[in-house]
């Protein structure tokens, strides 16, 4: 069951983030749609999570469309759904049982706002929003809500040292996909005051943490770096991809048989 939202020719966050790490893979999975990247266990269950906490009628869907989340049933015994997206379902539970989680994602679901940022189109797709409240919401999957990355120099802006250590949302890059969020939702004449990140794990009970991303000097430097980067995709889509350059080890350039020299 493929999203006809991820075939749209609006670049997104996702799209950035895909040409960051393999200009090949962001060409054949983003632009041309010619590769399809099969979802591992982990992107199912989040993906599970957001469709019982923002999408609850879609819920049979998604089971029946995804019967690798279940267990083989024999004659006398029933499938079930797997540990680890039996996992996702308990999340979920908690979330929306949850009185302070429950009210930050009081609002319009899984919404789709597009515009254009120095001529270049993007589009977004906001877990939550609610324009009363001038809110946007997004949930994130996390290994443990305690644990932090090492992101290397440069890899974010703001990252100018040697490089330093990061909660997982931020190395993510939580700052690009709100501050485009915001600038798109703004550019409709509503104004958003309030940003945030709930994230979660799929441990047994679920462990939640709210992050409200604020930083606004963090945000200008993500939006900052987003437009160059929409500038630089559309330059490469008007010549036809010409001068790629391939990582070599994703998904897609071992699926293309591409070998990377190096010097040590």
């Amino acid at each position: 069951m493929t999203d006809p939202y991820h075939t749209r020719s609006e670049n997104s966050n996702s799209s950035r983030k895909a040409y960051r790490e393999c200009e090949v893979k962001w060409w054949a999975v983003n632009v041309e749609h010619t590769h399809t990247i099969t979802p591992t266990d982990d992107m199912l269950a989040g993906s599970l999570v957001h469709c019982m906490a923002l999408e609850p009628d879609k819920l049979d869907e998604f089971r029946e469309a995804h019967p690798e989340i279940w267990t083989k049933g024999s004659k006398n015994v029933k499938p079930r759904l797997r540990e680890k997206f039996a996992a996702a379902e308990r999340t979920a539970e908690a979330m929306l049982a949850n009185p302070m989680l429950a009210d930050l994602l009081d609002g319009v679901r899984e919404i789709v706002y597009t515009g254009t940022i120095a001529g270049v189109p993007w589009r977004g797709k906001l877990d939550c929003i609610s324009v009363e409240r001038q809110r946007i919401v997004d949930l994130k999957k996390v290994p443990s809500v305690d644990g932090e990355v090492w992101v290397p120099n440069r890899q974010l802006p703001w990252v100018v040292r040697r490089g330093e250590y990061l909660p997982v949302v931020e190395a993510r890059g939580i700052h690009y996909q709100l501050g485009l969020y915001r600038e798109l939702v703004e550019q409709r004449r509503i104004e958003i005051r309030e940003l945030v990140c709930i994230a979660y794990t799929l441990q047994d009970p679920p462990a939640f943490r709210v992050y409200i991303v604020n930083n606004e000097a963090k945000l200008a430097q993500a939006m900052e770096d987003l437009t160059q980067t929409g500038i630089e995709m559309e330059r490469l889509k008007a010549h036809g991809g010409m001068g790629l350059l391939a990582c070599g080890s994703c998904e897609v350039c071992r699926s293309m048989g591409i070998v990377e020299t190096e010097e040590i």
